[in-house]
């Protein structure tokens, strides 16, 4: 579950919305802003994947929210080696930017922005909280990391905890010489006390005001995102971008949305039904439904729920 960057539910809602109504100019841009900083969570997740795959000691886990003492934060990378934690925030800032009296500036613009050594710092001083509440002794390392190669940061220091993408190789070498054969007992703590007080929903997410009778109906591609209108037998073709998806994928993705989106509404087949815009029969969502959930009669109001 934390082997790969996830999206926010704000993120993931934001997304499911885009395919079945117009956001507003607000929520356009937040989303834009959530894809791209997910984009750099996933390439830097990937370039760890690709160098440390071998590496059955160490640990990395990604998008893990946490809070202490009333204070929230989200970290993109937590790498476990069996000598020291490692905290990663990746960016991926471009063009030229510079530091003046602890103030971050974009170099063509002078436009000022936040600086990410406070984000970091904030993230490493939970860490050290979360690490003596569990009675858990190992060194942190915080580090900000610079994943776009056209970035330049004048006046860093060279104490700065920072890696810069010219450096990237040579730290990734560092990570593979902290290689173990096994995971230690302190390791297997630490890996389950994160994943167990990860927080799916952030105090943080300002989720999107939308109703289920303002949104499109129908089943919608799973790659290209365009609504489905041929399917042959079980599978569902995209006019699209040519891809094939069997039915039963299609409808649990379907149902999956269905229940992100609208919580409160029972799962029913008549619910199911008209959010799929009638392109599946009553009969079929009712065979799927009755193979994969727990039927709770009630009668006209019967609905499924728990998957088998």
């Amino acid at each position: 579950m934390f082997d790969y960057p996830k999206k926010t539910v704000t993120h993931q809602i934001l997304s499911l919305l885009e395919k079945r109504k117009e956001l507003t100019v607000k929520e356009s841009a937040t989303l834009n802003r959530f894809d791209s900083g997910y984009k750099v969570e996933v390439r830097f997740a990937e370039l760890l994947h690709q160098h440390l795959a071998n590496i059955n000691g160490n640990t990395p886990l990604f998008s893990i929210n946490l809070e202490m003492n009333g204070s929230e934060s989200q970290f993109d990378c937590i790498y476990l080696t069996h000598r020291k934690l490692y905290h990663f925030e990746v960016k991926n800032y471009q063009g030229d930017f510079y530091i003046k009296d602890d103030k971050w500036f974009h170099r063509s613009s002078e436009k000022e922005i936040k600086n990410p050594l406070h984000q970091l710092h904030r993230g490493h001083i939970l860490l050290k909280e979360f690490l003596l509440h569990y009675r858990i002794n190992i060194p942190i390392e915080s580090l900000l990391v610079f994943i776009h190669p056209a970035f330049h940061l004048y006046q860093s220091r060279m104490q700065d905890p920072i890696i810069f993408y010219s450096q990237l190789p040579n730290f990734i070498k560092s990570l593979q010489s902290l290689s173990s054969a096994h995971q230690n007992s302190t390791n297997i703590q630490l890996q389950n006390a994160l994943t167990q007080a990860h927080k799916d929903v952030s105090k943080y997410d300002l989720l999107p005001d939308y109703d289920y009778h303002s949104l499109e109906k129908g089943v919608y591609c799973k790659v290209c995102s365009a609504t489905i209108n041929k399917r042959e037998g079980w599978r569902f073709h995209c006019s699209k971008c040519g891809y094939i998806e069997p039915v039963k994928k299609s409808l649990h993705r379907h149902i999956d949305v269905f229940q992100l989106l609208f919580p409160e509404l029972p799962l029913s087949v008549k619910n199911v039904y008209d959010w799929c815009g009638g392109f599946l029969t009553k009969r079929q969502i009712r065979y799927y439904l009755s193979n994969h959930y727990t039927l709770i009669k009630r009668g006209r109001s019967s609905f499924y729920m728990h998957s088998k």
